[in-house]
């Protein structure tokens, strides 16, 4: 598995439609890793898009996440379900489909919640976010959490994330504890607002 590339698909269930959505996305999610994709799904639990399903699609490169959504997007039962949607709608996609570059470590299959902070973030000011990874990851790994960072190659504004990842709710409802006290994480905060605006945050986790 992948997760180098990754594509966003954020669906808001419509009132009475969360599990036609889950179930639709879920038989998405069965023909994209026939072409060769990686497919997690997760619902928003706390924060920004509070209750949408999330659908993240892994590869190893643009090539490849180009080419295997071509190939899915391209087969008749996709089709068909596109079709479903479109005909009788359960929700609506709110931040159309994101791709993103992944820089550190991402395994859903063991970390099973995500904080993710979202920023607008000048291209120019990306190397120099960039660059305070190691010092979150080094922080964060003290409390038994993984950090990577996503920049948006496609959506609209163009944002950059913090991605704080947990084995458990506990586990992350622990570091925060620790993490938002902690002097080095507050110059952290703070240096980072220097170089985007914070847009909001969200905590992923299992679908069901």
């Amino acid at each position: 598995m992948s997760w180098d590339i990754v594509s966003t698909l954020v669906a808001k269930p419509n009132p009475g439609g969360a599990l036609v959505s889950l179930n639709r996305m879920n038989r998405g999610a069965a023909i994209m890793r026939e072409h060769g994709l990686t497919v997690n799904i997760g619902r928003v639990m706390f924060g920004r898009d509070f209750g949408s399903l999330v659908m993240y699609t892994g590869s190893s490169s643009y090539v490849n996440h180009m080419t295997n959504m071509a190939s899915a997007m391209a087969d008749p039962a996709f089709m068909a379900l596109n079709a479903e949607i479109a005909g009788l709608p359960a929700s609506n996609f709110t931040d159309g489909l994101r791709v993103w570059r992944n820089i550190g470590e991402v395994d859903p299959d063991k970390y099973k919640f995500t904080n993710h902070r979202f920023y607008a973030i000048a291209g120019r000011n990306v190397p120099d976010a960039l660059a305070m990874l190691p010092d979150v990851q080094a922080l964060a790994s003290e409390h038994g959490i993984a950090v990577n960072m996503s920049v948006s190659a496609f959506g609209s504004p163009m944002l950059l994330t913090g991605n704080y990842q947990a084995e458990t709710l506990e586990a992350a409802g622990k570091a925060m504890d620790a993490m938002s006290s902690a002097p080095e994480f507050a110059k952290i905060v703070s240096d980072a607002s220097k170089l985007g605006a914070l847009l909001g945050a969200s905590l992923v986790g299992p679908a069901m």
